[in-house]
């Protein structure tokens, strides 16, 4: 049975993204190891206050669990499929368009 932890973090396919969208980001790629999503996120967005992530990096780390949703939503509804490297680089280009129109 799919369930939400599966889905964006524990399916093959879900765990190649976060290493690819990570950009390098340790903490943003040990979301692929995570036991559970509320760890996921706890790690994620820092942990410890002493840790606390970038706001860039947790614009990175939502728009990497939109877009593993919107790519199984893709390929559920529309029959269609795109790579790991194909789903992390619309991440990073959409990280980018953001930080255009925001200014930074």
């Amino acid at each position: 049975m799919e369930c939400a932890r599966h889905l964006v973090l524990q399916c093959p396919f879900a765990k190649e993204i976060w290493l690819l969208a990570g950009n390098g980001n340790v903490r943003i790629s040990r979301a692929a190891s995570a036991p559970t999503i509320k760890k996921w996120w706890f790690t994620a967005r820092g942990g410890p206050a002493k840790d606390v992530a970038t706001k860039r990096e947790i614009t990175r780390v939502a728009y990497t669990a939109w877009n593993i949703w919107k790519e199984h939503n893709r390929r559920v509804f529309e029959g269609k499929k795109l790579t790991a490297t194909l789903v992390a680089g619309l991440i990073n280009d959409e990280i980018e368009e953001l930080g255009r129109i925001l200014g930074s």
